[in-house]
């Protein structure tokens, strides 16, 4: 089977070309505060605090212990769904346990739940998080996005847990509705030598390699928080991994409508884009559409069925027009006609994307840091300061006897002519005032932000303050469940309904 490539004309490329341009602008944006959020989790702080040296500021992270918790509620560890099949025409009693081992097995064959978890963390730091949906077709090859496949079962749908700025959605996209987006971007890395093996690409003989990179630093981490001026030790060493191995970044757009410049007739299409390359080295029908098969007629014209399941037979030879086999039908196999599933805890008002969770939580944990590292600088500046009465200064009582007190050791004997001249600089050390109510109202707001469990009343706390932690951790908890349950359904629902389509049965 051969898919046919479709031509693109000028007006469609200069569109796609300022398209993009439009989506580095406001990704990069993104990626440049998400980078500033997993900083603070790694303790790297870029807030100074007035009057306390960068190497005295005290790192404690409220990051650490919140993103524990919610991976151990939120997360669904041992993830299960329930079926319920109304269709009439099922035959027999037991299709919905079949169904609930069927969905069991196929998230531990595909690894669903590590994929799903990382993608959970990249919503709490990233925004959204985004798992993308592949086919594996038997043998050894590469697939997209172009891994190799030993940890994924062949002949067989594929979960890959996207770097979260690798994939752009189109920015007309509406806050709560994905499918209403014209088109999805994916930024790829892509092995030089497999795009010139690959006789589908077009072009190949113009494909180059990842030239040096820019002052900036470069996006080259694809998405995964490596946008910086100067990149550290890990950046770098990705960066010349990748020239080292001739990789290529490419763009991969799977297409919905219509957009300016399209002049065929059906718009659901998978483009690819090299840099370097003015026409597009890819540009076929989507796979993942829906086509309508054909039943095959045996010899005497009649229609042909399976002898073991009675399953019409059906044409998956001959090809359409457009290179595929089956007839273009109409919809998707995958749920609002994109190959991926999006994890968003929140919604916004306004943009797609809702603010990253952690972001609400930066300053929070930036006020316990200062306030924390101002009290070890109090209890450092004076915890050996010792006032003399200026009589003690000359003699044997002076020099002699404060040197030995600056230094002394725990239980040391010194002998001093008048031990009431010799007074500890009392008050130094001590925090301020209400300064540990400030740092308990900080950890307080938080938890109402993030706490995941409900909590007993505490010591300091009285029973309205309680209850209230407690009636937001419940909130927290079913609001973060609700949308994790929702990832785990449309995985399963999405992977289903593809390995329905008979080019993807296993």
């Amino acid at each position: 089977m051969t898919t046919k490539h479709i031509g693109m004309s000028d007006r469609e490329r200069e569109f796609w070309r300022k398209e993009f341009a439009i989506l580095e602008s406001r990704y990069q944006a993104m990626q440049q505060a998400s980078q500033e959020l997993v900083q603070a989790l790694d303790l790297e702080f870029k807030k100074s605090v007035r009057d306390i040296p960068t190497d005295d500021i005290v790192g404690v992270s409220e990051f650490y212990p919140t993103l524990r918790e919610i991976l151990a509620t939120v997360g669904m560890n041992y993830p299960t769904l329930l079926f319920e099949v109304t269709d009439d025409e099922s035959q027999g009693e037991g299709i919905e346990d079949l169904f609930e081992r069927a969905s069991r097995n196929l998230l531990e064959i595909t690894n669903g739940k590590d994929h799903a978890t990382q993608a959970l963390i990249d919503a709490l730091f990233c925004r959204v998080g985004k798992i993308g949906i592949d086919y594996n077709p038997p043998g050894d090859d590469i697939i997209a996005p172009w891994t190799a496949n030993s940890e994924n079962e062949e002949d067989l749908i594929s979960f890959n847990r996207r770097p979260p700025f690798a994939v752009h959605i189109d920015p007309m996209v509406p806050p709560h509705m994905v499918g209403h987006a014209r088109y999805v971007r994916e930024k790829i890395l892509i092995p030089l030598k497999y795009l010139r093996d690959d006789k589908s690409i077009k072009h190949r003989k113009d494909i180059r390699p990842m030239g040096q990179p820019d002052d900036r630093g470069a996006l080259w981490g694809v998405g995964d928080l490596m946008y910086e001026q100067a990149p550290g030790d890990d950046q770098q060493a990705v960066q010349d991994a990748m020239l080292n191995g001739e990789f290529v970044l490419c763009d991969r757009v799977h297409v919905k409508t219509h957009v300016p410049g399209y002049n065929g007739r059906d718009p659901r299409r998978m483009i690819m884009f090299a840099p370097g390359v003015e026409e597009p080295i890819k540009n076929v029908p989507h796979p993942f559409m829906k086509r309508n098969f054909q039943q095959r007629m045996n010899s005497m014209d009649e229609p042909m069925f399976d002898p073991e399941t009675e399953e019409p037979v059906l044409d998956l030879m001959t090809e359409a027009d457009d290179g595929l086999t089956g007839a273009p039908g109409r919809g998707w196999l995958v749920k609002h006609g994109f190959p991926f599933v999006f994890v968003k805890i929140d919604q916004h008002p306004t943009s797609f994307y809702p603010e990253a969770h952690f972001r609400y939580l930066k300053d929070i944990q930036e006020g316990i840091i200062e306030s924390i590292s101002r009290s070890a600088d109090m209890q450092k500046r004076g915890s050996r300061i010792v006032l003399v009465k200026e009589s003690e200064k000359d003699g044997d009582s002076g020099d002699e006897v404060g040197k030995p007190i600056g230094v002394a050791e725990d239980g040391e004997r010194i002998f001093v002519p008048n031990p009431e001249n010799w007074h500890p600089f009392e008050w130094a050390g001590e925090p301020l005032k209400g300064q540990n109510d400030y740092m308990d109202r900080l950890r307080g707001l938080g938890q109402r932000i993030s706490q995941m469990r409900q909590i007993a009343e505490k010591g300091g706390m009285t029973a309205t303050q309680a209850a209230l932690l407690g009636a937001a951790a419940e909130v927290n908890e079913q609001w973060g469940e609700a949308a994790m349950s929702g990832v785990y359904i449309d995985m399963v629902r999405k992977g289903f309904t593809v390995m329905g389509d008979p080019r993807f049965t296993p």
